[in-house]
């Protein structure tokens, strides 16, 4: 089977099981790129539904589709949550909601983690932010909690990891972290051995993550001395190439354009250059100094600022306005914390 879609296709889900669709055939559901499901019946294109704002993540409602097997769940860039209903011929938004952010959702899965009746959703955003939803018997959904780990969640999946009794919420970010949370405090190792032997482990593992800080530090040192040689012996010297993860869009709620980058490296600092006389909004959540300079002889740029970052800070949100109708450049230099020093724009 193939189909040719003329739409970004942002995420696909599919119902393969034989009951769940009765007579129809294969059928998938694409998040499209013009904020629409796209409903694809076999090779061929049934129908789409049109959304308020574009789907970036689906997922089958309560993991199989519901009580009809036919119902899916969807996450938009604006960081809104809907359940939809999608069976053969035509269908329809069931609820649409807003989330505790308006950063894009990025990843939706449904497991039982809070002991309720039904499955739960668990939504992974952008911001960092993971969201606990219940179900009800109407299928509304109630927030439950949330937890906010300063990065991109790229997964998240449920299961028994670190107990035999409780479900795990698996996480995994951008930058490459994998950790899990539970839903009570308990050890990650279920009959741990007496404390006089948890504590010479503790200080076996202490004593490794040193060895290996020193191990990284001598290494980084000798990069240094290479690269030195290299640009003072051939003229040029070796730049590593990093990837920039980047999003701009604009917040209703806010009135402004909420500009996003993100990197698996920690961020020096970003230097902001607008042609456009745009106005920075101060965003909580960053861990950076912003340093603005006036508009003059020396600085032809209406906007010329830069963030500096703290240490170990991948991530970095820029929140801007602008005047409705004016139109320009801006341009980003993002410089990570790498030797020897280079920018990407």
């Amino acid at each position: 089977m193939n189909y040719l879609c003329t739409e970004d296709i942002h995420d696909v889900v599919s119902l393969v099981y034989e009951e769940a669709w009765g007579d129809r055939e294969y059928t998938s559901i694409l998040a499209c790129g013009n904020s629409t499901l796209q409903i694809i019946e076999g090779n061929n294109f049934a129908y789409d539904l049109k959304l308020n704002s574009v789907p970036f993540t689906v997922a089958l409602f309560m993991s199989d589709g519901g009580h009809t097997k036919m119902m899916v769940l969807y996450g938009t860039k604006s960081g809104r949550l809907g359940l939809a209903s999608l069976p053969k011929g035509n269908g329809k938004v069931v609820w649409e909601m807003d989330t505790t952010s308006g950063a894009c959702v990025t990843t939706i899965s449904c497991y039982n983690v809070t002991g309720g009746q039904f499955p739960d959703i668990i939504v992974g955003k952008e911001d960092g932010l993971i969201e606990i939803y219940t179900i009800d018997e109407t299928d509304n959904p109630h927030l439950f909690g949330t937890f906010s780990c300063e990065e991109s969640i790229t997964g998240i999946s449920c299961g028994n990891v670190s107990s035999k009794t409780e479900i795990d919420i698996i996480v995994c970010t951008f930058t490459g972290w994998l950790f899990s949370l539970a839903k009570t405090s308990r050890p990650m190792i279920e009959n741990l051995p007496v404390a006089a032997n948890f504590n010479v482990k503790m200080q076996q593992l202490r004593s490794e993550v040193e060895e290996l800080q020193s191990k990284v530090n001598e290494e980084r040192l000798r990069y240094e001395e290479v690269t030195k040689r290299q640009g003072a012996g051939a003229g040029s010297t070796f730049f590593h190439t990093f990837q920039v993860h980047e999003n701009f869009e604009y917040s209703a709620a806010l009135g402004a354009y909420n500009l996003t980058i993100e990197l698996v490296i920690p961020i020096d600092f970003v230097v902001v250059q607008s042609q456009l006389p745009i106005r920075l909004m101060e965003v909580e959540k960053n861990a950076s100094v912003v340093s603005e300079v006036r508009q003059d002889a020396l600085n032809p740029w209406p906007l010329l600022a830069s963030y500096r970052c703290q240490a170990n800070v991948c991530r970095l949100e820029l929140r801007v306005q602008a005047n409705e109708g004016d139109s320009g450049v801006i341009n980003l230099y993002v410089c990570p914390k790498i030797m020897p020093k280079c920018a990407q724009v």
